[in-house]
């Protein structure tokens, strides 16, 4: 006799994008980024389920897809309290999709719980200082009426910790590796993460990657370092040995684009000898 306990699926669009299908077949769609992406290699269309659309922040790469994703679904959007009247006002998104929630919130939904808390992005240089938004959204060949949006997103940043009713956690992690993400991070005790692969140092990243544990990690915005190559790839593999010589039981997933992972866990009866 088996008693399936959880089964889940997840699978990486491109930059910080990912679609989660639940057990019940709804699904969770992450910072939606996708069809502008020179890193794509699906579409919009693709996207399977997005009952649920979470946003970490307001930067153009993390949400230009939002508008049509979620009429499509009628989806439930998450975003923060600062940036998400700007994201509503760019995408004239009805409000009665859009949850604000802020750091220390907790949501319930009928498929999960899901707690809020304080991120705070890589750093940038002078690429966002607001002055510095309008010749940047230029280069990206963005409207000027996303300057409120992306600025937004230079100040206000969350992640996502996802407690499904089996008690399984799925932490939704984005930023930078600094001492404060990695103390928080011991606390959080996700089975699985989403989690940043940002621009600190190999070592830095392998400490905060084992500070959140878990059984596996599959990171997000690293197309850069994939488009590298080879000093990229090596980058990458620095940061899967150096979290597997701080945390064995926690397997950093190199993922392919597009592709689904499944994740199952169950009880057996272990037949009599």
């Amino acid at each position: 006799m088996e008693h399936q306990l959880e089964n889940l699926r997840i699978r990486w669009f491109n930059d910080a994008c990912y679609e989660i299908k639940l057990p019940n077949g709804k699904g969770i769609l992450i910072d939606p980024f996708i069809d502008d992406s020179k890193f794509r290699v699906k579409s919009s269309d693709d996207v399977e389920a997005a009952d649920y659309i979470l946003i970490s922040h307001t930067h153009f790469d993390h949400v230009m897809d939002l508008g049509k994703v979620s009429r499509r679904f009628d989806s439930k959007i998450f975003a923060g309290n600062l940036s998400g009247i700007e994201l509503a006002k760019y995408f004239d998104i009805p409000g009665y999709r859009m949850n604000l929630c802020g750091s220390g919130d907790t949501i319930f939904t009928e498929d999960f719980k899901m707690e809020c808390f304080r991120g705070k992005h890589t750093k940038l240089g002078e690429f966002d200082r607001p002055s510095n938004w309008p010749e940047n959204l230029q280069k990206e060949n963005l409207k000027p009426d996303a300057m409120a949006m992306n600025l937004a997103g230079s100040y206000e940043y969350l992640s996502y910790l996802i407690t499904l009713p089996s008690g399984f956690r799925i932490l939704v992690w984005g930023g930078g590796a600094d001492v404060d993400a990695a103390m928080h991070a011991k606390e959080y005790r996700p089975d699985i993460s989403i989690a940043q692969l940002p621009r600190e140092s190999t070592d830095e990243i392998a400490c905060l990657y084992a500070a959140i544990g878990g059984r596996a990690i599959f990171p997000h915005h690293h197309d850069t370092f994939l488009e590298m190559g080879e000093e990229g790839l090596l980058r990458i593999e620095e940061v899967v040995e150096k979290t597997r010589q701080r945390a064995p039981d926690t397997m950093v997933i190199r993922p392919e684009k597009g592709k689904w992972y499944q994740i199952v866990t169950k009880v057996s009866l272990l037949e009599e000898e």
